[in-house]
């Protein structure tokens, strides 16, 4: 019979456990690199987005910090999406125009137009009074 395990085994146990869900550091630089260029590609002076001063935000567990592993397909995986906010005030562009603007900047770039997925959807901002008329997409 296994001995109950003391604090300090406990406290071992459960730094082992918040280490395993941290973002390794290279990965975090990596993800961060490729979210920033997304957001240089829509802001470039060429980029019809240009005016509206994109900006790309994460959000979900790698806002947070922390790598969420859902199982699909017996395989880990981590799905965030970021949040693209731009300068323009909602009743001046409708959802479905935002999407076609966002969508047709990204399908100018080879990488992004191979990635580009129907999970783009436009969404409109939150009630958040500090943002209340910018469009974000997901």
């Amino acid at each position: 019979m296994s001995e109950p395990l003391g604090r300090s085994q406990h406290s071992q146990l459960l730094e082992e456990l918040a280490e395993s869900l941290d973002i390794p550091p290279g990965k975090y630089r990596q993800a961060v690199e490729r979210y920033q260029a997304v957001g240089q590609w829509l802001a470039a002076p060429e980029s019809s987005l240009h005016p509206f001063a994109p900006t790309i935000h994460p959000q979900g567990s790698f806002r947070l910090g922390t790598v969420i592993r859902p199982v699909r397909h017996h395989k880990d995986a981590d799905y965030d999406y970021l949040v693209c906010e731009l300068a323009i005030r909602p009743e001046r562009i409708g959802p479905g125009e935002l999407k076609n603007l966002v969508g047709d900047r990204l399908k100018t770039h080879a990488t992004y137009r191979r990635l580009l997925s129907a999970a783009v959807t436009p969404v409109r901002a939150s009630d958040d009074p500090a943002k209340p008329n910018r469009p974000k997409l997901r």
